[in-house]
């Protein structure tokens, strides 16, 4: 069975946990084959572990801030990177990579009617 193995220093910090952890969740749930880091890489190697860190990123930020969550939390004034980092008790980098992912359009997250 696969194994996650994290660090008892992010036990201290739940926001941090909860990122990593989803990120290695999304590994699992989105990468086929071994992409244990190497030490020796070739161009087309680095592009295909970039890749799959994306995905399991993008896998982790949809699952901890769904669009319609994110919605209404800043429908209700929740709008600064760490107070939505704070609501969702995900680390401020998962928040950016969220604003950044392409579901999330800027006029619709500030129309109630449309979340």
């Amino acid at each position: 069975p696969p194994i996650i193995g994290l660090g008892k220093h992010l036990y201290n910090n739940r926001a941090r946990f909860r990122t990593i952890l989803a990120e290695e969740l999304g590994h699992h749930f989105t990468t086929v084959g071994n992409n244990i880091p190497k030490r020796y890489y070739h161009y087309a190697d680095r592009l295909i572990v970039s890749r799959s860190e994306y995905h399991a990123l993008k896998w982790a930020a949809t699952h901890l801030i769904p669009w319609e969550c994110l919605c209404k939390a800043v429908n209700h004034g929740i709008k600064e990177r760490w107070e939505l980092a704070n609501y969702f008790d995900v680390t401020e980098k998962l928040i950016e990579f969220r604003l950044k992912l392409p579901d999330i359009d800027p006029i619709k997250i500030y129309r109630s009617d449309l979340c």
